[in-house]
């Protein structure tokens, strides 16, 4: 038995060890440790969990048989719960996701990945559930890896539902059994873990009304410093009522707001390289005016923001400076912290080879005619550049004001990573000069397009870059945001980990309509029923959502982001083929624009032939 995977007992020992014995194969157990982050199993969720993990985070095969998953839900270390459900014992699923944790080839971005497929799974193979309770646990186990916050949310509304008697106080039992099965994950060190404070806050709660008073008052009173009376928390906070009798013993008041989230550390890296000792690349004026640009930047964009930077220019900037600055940051980031790396200079863009030019750089000439060189020094690589920030626990934004290539300098399989680079690959990036000063294209329309930005995510900001490019610059360059849907939505700089709609998003687009007034002390859910409230007394909308459940939050984002594109406008004109037998239907949809946007609207009725294209 690996010495690693540590049992409960002699009955999970002896269950271990017939599996292993009747299955030798390292591939076997593999599989084992990850199915165990499951809750409970399918063979169509078992076989496609073997499907899609293959290799381990370093893309070395793990050589797992087709038969070990009918050969894992009929083995010692399964059970079946009917109705072709199944699940690995509890008392073995932490040991097994323990052992899957402790290996360098896995660790914690494995659990991060497992996290994403189950999500996924559960929205694209719905037809496959067994049941909605099955679907509820998945859901659960899923999102207290990638959205702590959210499980906490869900904890805390369940419990308030059974202080106001709307559900039974064995729906929160449910959701505290479900985090006892999260096992050491979670080693946040120096972060809070939302989480875990809500489930201390009710568990604590409980154990008083169940009569374990002296338990409770310890518990409760180590969590004194996240709770807030009345209206001064912040808008991160997270709402619950608790009973007066037991708020009474941590603090006085009415009623209170819980802070689970709080913003981390803005550690900035900025490398900037205007000239080589050596003087085998040209000279760059632009990169000592685009620090001075993004310095600023930030100042105004992390207001309020615990902000850490670091400034490596020409001579400081060499190779072992940069990287090992760059992996110390990387390994003592905390999970909520945010690295931003920030490169302004030469580099290399070739098919194959990819990489920055430092100050130190070195190159030797086979011939003085062709342009053909060894690199023999001065470099960072992206192979070098993606090592040095595996292991990362926070959010990472990698800016490159450079063509330095494309998606291979950072883990783009993981949320928490984003590229914005200033060309697309194969284009040049080009400096120009504004007002008699030397800059970056990419550099100088970021902190333009920065300084009028309204909710300001990746992916905004770069389509908006690139705009700015376009109508200012004579070269063609065009930048990109590279990174999955939830990164390109985040804010920059911000959090935010859900592949739903990023609440901060939500927010900056009602503060872009002007229906969002953030006052002290009110929580992030209250100031965005509010904001959402006055945005349908606007627009006359009627149809009531539930900003807590994705599909209206889609819904609402969608009318945000219409009632945004028409802001301002005095009209809007619609073209369609002229079809008389729908001409009723043509003014009642005049009409209901109208309503819903609140300005006039004309439906011009072309004929059908009419190749003309629809105007805005």
């Amino acid at each position: 038995m690996p010495q690693a995977i540590q049992p409960k007992g002699a009955i999970d020992s002896s269950r271990l060890e017939r599996y292993l014995k009747r299955y030798p194969g390292e591939g076997y157990l593999w599989l084992a440790c990850h199915a165990a982050f499951f809750v409970a199993l399918t063979p169509g969720l078992l076989y496609r969990l073997w499907v899609n993990f293959k290799v381990d985070e370093k893309g070395k095969p793990l050589d797992i048989p087709l038969d070990a998953v009918s050969g894992l839900l009929n083995s010692s270390l399964c059970r079946s719960l009917g109705q072709g459900v199944y699940e690995i014992h509890e008392s073995l699923r932490d040991p097994l996701l323990n052992h899957l944790r402790g290996e360098k080839r896995f660790s914690s971005p494995r659990l991060y990945r497992l996290a994403r497929f189950l999500l996924a799974y559960l929205d694209y193979c719905g037809d496959e559930l067994p049941s909605p309770a099955f679907a509820e646990a998945q859901r659960w186990t899923a999102e207290a890896y990638l959205k702590p916050e959210l499980a906490a949310q869900r904890l805390l509304e369940a419990f308030t539902d059974t202080v106001d008697g709307k559900a039974a106080a064995s729906s929160v039992e449910v959701y505290l059994n479900w985090i006892s099965t999260r096992g050491s994950e979670e080693e946040r060190t120096g972060g809070v873990d939302p989480l875990a404070v809500a489930e201390q806050l009710v568990r604590g709660m409980r154990n008083y009304q169940k009569g374990a008073r002296d338990e409770a008052i310890k518990s409760l009173k180590e969590l004194a410093d996240h709770i807030t009376t009345g209206g001064s928390a912040s808008s991160s906070a997270f709402r619950t009522k608790i009973p007066e009798d037991i708020l009474a013993l941590i603090k006085p008041g009415p009623g209170v707001e819980v802070e689970l989230e709080k913003k981390g550390t803005v550690k900035a890296l900025l490398v900037v390289v205007g000239k080589t000792a050596s003087g085998q690349f040209p000279e760059l004026e632009g990169p000592a005016n685009d620090l001075e640009l993004i310095q600023d930047g930030l100042k105004v964009l992390l207001e309020g923001r615990t902000v850490e930077a670091s400034v490596l220019q020409d001579n400081r900037a060499t190779r072992e400076n940069v990287l090992r600055q760059w992996r110390a940051m990387c390994s003592q980031a905390k999970p909520e912290d945010h690295l931003l790396f920030y490169f302004s200079g030469h580099a290399e863009n070739k098919r194959n080879d990819h990489y920055l030019i430092l100050h130190d750089y070195e190159e030797q000439r086979i011939s003085k005619v062709e342009s053909i060189r060894t690199v023999t020094g001065g470099v960072i690589y992206e192979y070098e550049f993606r090592e040095a920030s595996e292991g990362c626990r926070g959010f990472i934004t990698l800016v490159l004001d450079t063509h330095a290539g494309g998606e291979n300098w950072l883990d783009l399989r993981n949320d928490k990573n984003v590229i914005l680079s200033a060309t697309l690959p194969g284009q040049v990036a080009y400096e120009q000069r504004f007002e008699g000063a030397a800059h970056g294209l990419f550099s100088k329309a970021l902190t333009e397009v920065l300084a009028v930005g309204r909710y300001r995510s990746n992916k905004w900001l770069v389509r908006k870059a690139a705009e700015w490019i376009k109508a200012t610059a004579d070269m063609q360059q065009t930048p990109l945001v590279l990174g999955s849907l939830a990164a390109g939505r985040r804010p920059i700089l911000g959090q935010g980990l859900s592949e739903e709609p990023n609440v901060d998003y939500l927010m900056d687009l009602l503060e872009a309509n002007g229906c969002l007034e953030r006052r002290a002390g009110q929580g992030v859910f209250t100031l965005i029923e509010a904001g959402w409230a006055r945005f349908m007394e606007i627009f006359s909308i009627t149809e009531e959502l539930d900003l807590t459940k994705r599909r209206d939050v889609e819904k609402a984002i969608g009318f945000l982001e219409k009632a945004l594109l028409f802001r301002g406008q005095e009209g809007l004109s619609i073209a369609f083929p002229a079809m008389p037998d729908a001409e009723r239907e043509l003014f009642q949809l005049e009409l209901s624009l109208e309503e819903l946007l609140n300005l006039p609207v004309h439906i011009n009725r072309k004929k059908q032939d009419d190749g003309d294209p629809a105007t805005r």
